[in-house]
């Protein structure tokens, strides 16, 4: 049987794997603001790479035509008869996550061209 940890013993091993660090909160104001400024920075070169593409690369908008044919230009549920209810729903459910990211490529891509892209949120 072993012995049940201590919570100095706990402490210490966070403290050596992690340094002092571990006991920084994450909404600390000085860490928060620099990883959310690194998060939106990203995101915006993400979104500027992403309408570059859709400007100038035939085979990337055939893609997300593809895509985009596949998922939000879909029924997201079906109707049939005699199936389980619960089974059309985990469909629905299933399809409507798949039309989340198809939705999240047009919003980068609109971001990346300085356009709005509205109906859904994020």
């Amino acid at each position: 049987m072993t012995p049940e940890p201590s919570l100095d013993a706990a402490l210490a091993d966070a403290a050596g794997r992690e340094g002092w660090a571990f006991f920084e909160h994450a909404a600390d104001p000085g860490k928060g603001d620099a990883a959310q400024r690194a998060a939106t920075e990203r995101g915006e070169r993400v979104a500027a790479h992403l309408a570059h593409l859709h400007a100038n690369d035939p085979g990337f908008v055939d893609a997300l035509d593809f895509l985009l044919d596949a998922t939000l230009r879909r029924q997201t549920f079906t109707a049939a008869l005699g199936l389980d209810p619960m089974q059309a729903y985990a469909f629905g459910v299933f399809r409507e996550g798949q039309n989340s990211f198809a939705f999240a490529m047009l919003k980068l891509i609109a971001m990346g061209r300085r356009e709005t892209l509205k109906g859904r949120d994020l």
